[in-house]
């Protein structure tokens, strides 16, 4: 059974994020060129281990919450307690912590499975869901879209389609990150291919010392960069 995508054109899915929804991210490049993350789209950040994609998510987090004391977040966590342990510390306000639902998926399979619950109202509702990292490992990785290509390539596939689902039936944005090699960052080629015709933006990050460098996508069209001490308020 062949799967169908619909496209848009570049027109109207711009016309589409003129009126939507969006939310504050707390990256002065993403709020200033854009407003913040669309609600009814996929975000994607995309860089090498300990550029400060996890960094970004948690600052996404703590500026939508400052934003809205009314929303919550679902945030699934391949790393488990280190990274919950950083958003706490990160947090402004420590009663924010009660709004932050966090997942702890061991495998890509678990993270589906995860988004399954989320289409089938099996989850409360909230107001931002983010995947850090979406498919674990950089060796997961490796496995996924390397040696196991063929086996994965489909069921990614349908997984970023449930995403995109979960997106738009939910109107809310998702932000997800995953590792890239500094060759595919470089080329802007790879593995996040299979992530990109779902993604609205992609923020790719690159970090040398203690400074990152932040490159701006809407739908592959290049907006702009920025640099940032990394983990400064």
């Amino acid at each position: 059974m062949r799967t169908t995508v619909q496209l848009k054109s570049f027109q109207c899915m711009n016309d589409e994020l003129e009126t939507s929804h969006k939310i504050p991210t707390g990256m002065d490049i993403i709020d200033n060129l854009l407003g913040g993350f669309f609600a009814g789209h996929i975000h994607s950040i995309i860089g090498e281990s300990g550029v400060g994609k996890s960094w970004l998510c948690q600052r996404v987090v703590n500026s939508l919450l400052e934003y809205d004391q009314n929303a919550s977040v679902l945030y699934s966590d391949f790393s488990g307690n280190i990274r919950l342990k950083n958003l706490k510390k990160s947090l402004k306000k420590t009663e924010f912590m009660e709004q932050v639902h966090f997942y702890r998926p061991s495998s890509l399979l678990e993270n589906v499975i995860f988004c399954k619950k989320i289409l089938d109202g099996q989850l409360p509702n909230i107001s931002l869901l983010i995947l850090d990292t979406v498919f674990g490992s950089p060796m997961q990785v490796y496995e996924l879209l390397g040696r196991s290509k063929k086996k994965w390539e489909r069921n990614i596939f349908l997984f970023m389609l449930d995403l995109r689902k979960i997106a738009i039936t939910k109107n809310i944005p998702i932000l997800i990150s995953h590792h890239a090699s500094s060759n595919n960052i470089k080329k802007i080629k790879g593995e996040e291919d299979r992530i990109d015709p779902f993604c609205t933006t992609k923020s790719v990050l690159q970090k040398s010392g203690q400074v990152s460098s932040l490159k701006f996508y809407v739908y592959n069209q290049y907006l702009g960069s920025t640099t940032f001490k990394l983990f400064s308020e």
